[in-house]
């Protein structure tokens, strides 16, 4: 059975450059030896939220997303600036999606979404012991977002009735479980 090997990159060059993605074009060789093109996408490293509000409730938000042109149901998150931490990220995406800041923020995972073709990370936090911001930041001028709370279990449904079909949530939502549901097993 033949062993995953590191391929070789004999040319790389950028096709699009925009103000969130950068996409390139590399040249690879593969183990076996065929050279192909391949499109890749640089796109900023990410944040996602859980944002506990009580012991069985969690903050969603709604908000329009133009690549599939539907207004889904997701954690609150965002990309990490230039500069920022994946923690800074968080407390400031917290803020300034949901009106929240975070006493306690955990680290729960970072995942690759799609490795094959995106080079971005998503890092997961677990935010707790929540207040509301006296002035909260300004959403971006793009986001319209609406803030659900809901038990846990329920968004848990609303994953399996196929409400929520955001990957990266129902990635976080599994990566939480232990936090909400301490007697079942995973």
């Amino acid at each position: 059975m033949p062993k995953a090997v590191e391929e070789k990159i004999l040319k790389s060059e950028t096709i699009f450059e925009g103000k969130e993605i950068r996409v390139r074009r590399d040249t690879i060789q593969t183990a076996s030896g065929a050279t192909v093109e391949k499109a890749i996408v640089e796109r900023p490293d990410e944040v996602l939220i859980i944002a506990k509000i009580s012991s069985n409730e969690i903050l969603l938000v709604k908000q329009f997303r133009r690549g599939v042109r539907e207004i889904l149901l997701e954690l609150p998150g965002g990309k990490i600036g230039k500069g920022e931490s994946a923690l800074e990220a968080a407390q400031r995406e917290l803020e300034e999606e949901t009106g929240y800041r975070a006493e306690k923020l955990e680290n729960l995972r970072e995942v690759l979404i799609n490795p094959s073709w995106l080079t971005s990370k998503h890092t997961f936090f677990l935010a707790q012991e929540l207040s509301l911001v006296p002035q909260p930041k300004a959403p971006d001028p793009d986001e319209n977002i609406e803030i659900v709370k809901l038990p846990f279990e329920e968004a848990l449904a609303k994953v399996d009735s196929g409400e929520i079909k955001d990957a990266k949530t129902i990635l976080g939502l599994f990566l939480a479980k232990r936090f909400f549901l301490p007697s079942h097993k995973f």
